[in-house]
């Protein structure tokens, strides 16, 4: 019993190690691209790309060789510039998004072919149908930004035969030709960080004036807090005092401590007295007093209907049923006016 007990405690502790050594990094789509080029009438190409997409690669060997990638791309994102076109590939005749609204690419072996280079092999999906594939990559070492967020950036190419993935629609041309070539060119580039720190998008919205610059200093540690604080002060003594000291309140709000959440620069604000914002304001209570007059209506209505299915029950208003019968109609009322305050106010 003791060796066997040594044995599986062994295997735990290995097992442990290892899943210590592999570090899972994610795909920033902030700073990352994924694109395609297809063949046509034989002398040009349409290029297009996929805007939504999630991905994870795995590291071991401290952080420079990739074990695992995985790769998933929304198949309704997919962009080439022409609605139409777009509507097209969504469509059964290729990637048919409402059936399959997904593509994955998922590693099996990795194989190094020089510093940062490799070839990645794995099965790619789109729709029903899977094939194995090569892809190059070439992985950048990490490197952190001003925000002391680690980053690795890997580019990419392959290249598939859409006939082999069921993608066969075509047109045909003169001299046994057709529309569209059958060889996609597929390359872009990934940005990657360490699963759970990637660097929020709000970081990169952040004015670059003299508070932010000293700032960014203060953060990577190239001044000290003291020399920070005197720097600030030197800046509010100067003679355009009242602009920098505004334009530090207004920056202070937005990042002091880094930890206030993104808010969009584009909040529409109801309570603007122009043009628009009043006559939305008119529409919507003429709307809403017409939409009140017909749920009152509605529910009176009801009533009235019930009065004649059932007439021995409302022989007096104050029978359970005639009751009930107003308490929700005044109920519906209630709820349709607390509706149209939340959609005003909310």
């Amino acid at each position: 019993e003791v060796p066997m007990f040594k044995v599986i405690l062994l295997s735990v502790i290995l097992s442990l190690s290892l899943k210590a050594e592999i570090s899972v990094w994610r795909v920033n789509k902030d700073h990352s691209e994924l694109f395609f080029k297809v063949p046509y009438l034989s002398l040009s190409h349409v290029t297009g790309r996929f805007t939504k997409y999630t991905g994870r690669i795995s590291f071991t060997d401290e952080q420079v060789f990739p074990s695992n990638i995985r790769l998933k791309i929304d198949s309704s994102s997919v962009f080439t510039g022409s609605k139409i076109r777009d509507g097209h590939l969504k469509a059964k005749d290729f990637f048919d998004a409402k059936s399959f609204p997904s593509m994955s690419f998922i590693s099996d072996n990795v194989i190094a072919k020089g510093p940062g280079k490799f070839e990645v092999w794995g099965l790619l999906t789109i729709t029903k149908f899977k094939k194995r594939i090569m892809v190059l990559i070439e992985i950048t070492e990490s490197t952190k930004d001003s925000w002391k967020f680690e980053n690795k950036f890997i580019s990419f190419k392959t290249s598939i035969d859409r006939s082999e993935f069921g993608l066969n629609w075509n047109k045909s041309l003169q001299n046994n030709e057709y529309l569209v070539g059958n060889n996609i060119e597929i390359w872009g580039n990934f940005q990657v960080q360490p699963l759970n720190s990637l660097t929020p998008a709000f970081k990169y919205m952040i004015p670059n004036t003299k508070y932010t610059q000293l700032k960014n200093k203060l953060t990577l540690g190239d001044i000290s807090l003291n020399d920070f604080k005197k720097e600030i002060e030197i800046l509010s003594n100067k003679p355009s005092q009242e602009k920098e000291t505004k334009e530090k309140t207004s920056e202070s709000a937005s990042i002091k401590e880094d930890s206030l959440p993104y808010q969009s620069q584009e909040v529409p604000s109801m309570a603007k007295k122009d043009d628009h914002s009043s006559i939305w304001w008119m529409a919507y209570y003429v709307m809403g007093f017409i939409g009140l007059l017909a749920m009152i209506i509605i529910c009176f209505q009801g009533k009235y209907y019930f009065m004649k299915i059932w007439p021995d029950s409302y022989k007096e208003e104050n029978t359970i049923l005639g009751l009930s019968g107003d308490f929700i109609a005044y109920g519906v009322a209630f709820i349709y006016v607390w509706a149209m305050w939340v959609i005003a106010y909310s």
